[in-house]
């Protein structure tokens, strides 16, 4: 069916181009008298060494069988491969689209920094995340004591990362305090997450303590007073 329908085209392309082309005349008798031959002439009587025969697997002869037959190229390339099984794909092994199959060479797309190839061989492979490792916390706040009437603010947590840029941070608190003293525990948690979904947690733990005596205020002065 691809050679009938390559041939067709090409024949309609050849009339529309050349439209007064006629068959030969019955009168010709020098020309291409074998039928195997793309230009044979069923007209000719004596053969003239002008036949011409398609040479691989992929050309195809076309046309009339009055001399006018032409060769039709179905391997553009020459690579050898007939163009409609051709297979267009990366040629490079280390592209992570590498396709082995390929005849064609198309584009190649390839693993960055923090990346990796899914590993297909088939032109379906794809670009992954290759970070398996966590976020560091720099200089993070460490367990502290502290007067409940003096609490320090949440302290300001920084991250770096090995390859995410822009890791997430995310804070909680909570707290033993019952609201009946002043001394309990609050827990400060922070949770960094990269875009591959390394996660690293800091705990800073801060126990409230009260050793503060009470601070007496209008106190009454000495006074001398009459009995």
């Amino acid at each position: 069916m691809r050679a009938f329908l390559s041939c067709a085209i090409a024949a309609i392309f050849f009339c529309l181009s050349f439209p007064t082309q006629t068959a030969a005349s019955s009168t010709v008798v020098d020309d291409c008298t074998n039928p195997t031959a793309c230009n044979y002439n069923e007209n000719a009587v004596s053969d003239d060494g002008s036949c011409f025969y398609v040479t691989n697997d992929c050309d195809e002869c076309c046309g009339l069988v009055d001399g006018t037959g032409w060769i039709i190229d179905n391997d553009f390339d020459d690579d050898g491969v007939c163009d409609l099984d051709e297979i267009g794909g990366c040629y490079d092994a280390v592209a992570c689209n590498y396709n082995d199959a390929a005849t064609d060479e198309g584009p190649c797309i390839y693993a960055g920094v923090c990346e990796k190839c899914s590993g297909e061989t088939n032109g379906l492979g794809t670009v992954e995340i290759d970070d398996e490792e966590a976020p560091l916390f720099i200089t993070p706040p460490a367990d502290e004591t502290q007067e409940c009437s003096a609490l320090a603010a949440v302290a300001e947590v920084n991250v770096t990362d090995n390859c995410d840029n822009d890791v997430s941070i995310d804070f909680n608190e909570t707290s033993t305090d019952a609201g009946d003293g002043c001394s309990y525990a609050i827990t400060r948690t922070w949770t960094a997450t990269d875009y591959a979904g390394n996660i690293a947690i800091h705990t800073q733990t801060i126990t409230v303590v009260d050793t503060a005596a009470p601070a007496l205020s209008s106190l009454p002065a000495d006074a001398t007073e009459s009995c």
